[in-house]
């Protein structure tokens, strides 16, 4: 209590000091003082309870997400994704870090969907982002994801170009860069391959169906696991594709 700096110097002295030296400095308003030392005890208290409290609440707050979902937290963090509630939630324990006191990481779904709204993709952007650049299986040429929007196949690809630029910008912003660093700690290493295990709860979200708005959890981990295929933070992604045995390894 005696060293918060924003004490009067005075206060934090006499917080120092032994009952004898207290009685001998105060022989005449010992208690006065007192009463008046234990005010500042009991506002400090109450000041680091709030700040407890307000490091807590976006914890709480994610938490809180998980009501009705499962009949535990265990039976929330279990199992592999199947759809987009399920997905958000695996996500949001993933952001949870367990430290010497519980801390919510800076690449939370809301963080990155922010900085991904500021793409702001029409549709056919989307589609590019979604099927030509982070997309696991990449089954839609440039020609098809044209013809679906009604745009030539040399507008596809030039789209393309300009947006994996922007893409690649994103990390310029701290938040992308810890949800790729994130998505790197991930990468296991089997008979010398480097890859992702799809049984992993957070990598397994990039195979739930993703048809709702962008940007959405299946978006999130989408472009964390592209950027993660680079072989350096800043080099160039690859890209990843699924093999026989629930993997995914660089292209």
């Amino acid at each position: 209590m005696s060293a918060s700096s924003h004490l009067a110097l005075d206060i934090r002295e006499d917080f120092l000091l032994t009952e004898k030296a207290f009685g001998e400095k105060y022989r005449r308003g010992k208690q006065a003082r007192l009463e008046e030392l234990q005010n500042v005890e009991n506002r400090l208290a109450v000041e680091h309870l709030s700040s407890e409290i307000e490091h807590m609440r976006p914890i709480t707050d994610l938490l809180s997400m998980f009501s009705g979902s499962s009949a535990t937290l265990l039976d929330a963090a279990t199992g592999v994704p199947v759809d987009e509630k399920k997905a958000e939630i695996s996500y949001a324990l993933a952001t949870i870090r367990l430290q010497r006191s519980l801390e919510l990481a800076d690449y939370s779904l809301s963080n990155v969907q922010n900085i991904l709204k500021q793409l702001d993709l029409d549709d056919l952007g989307v589609s590019i982002f979604r099927e030509l650049i982070c997309g696991i299986v990449l089954d839609e040429s440039a020609l098809a994801i044209g013809a679906r929007h009604k745009v030539s196949r040399q507008t596809v690809s030039e789209r393309r170009t300009r947006l994996i630029t922007k893409v690649l910008n994103l990390r310029e912003n701290s938040q992308v860069m810890s949800l790729q660093t994130f998505m790197f700690s991930r990468i296991q290493n089997e008979k010398g391959i480097q890859g992702f295990s799809l049984l992993d709860p957070v990598v397994a979200i990039s195979r739930v169906p993703n048809r709702s708005e962008f940007p959405n959890v299946v978006d999130v981990v989408l472009l964390g696991l592209w950027l993660s295929s680079a072989d350096s933070t800043n080099g160039t992604p690859k890209g990843l594709t699924a093999t026989v045995g629930d993997r995914l390894v660089r292209r």
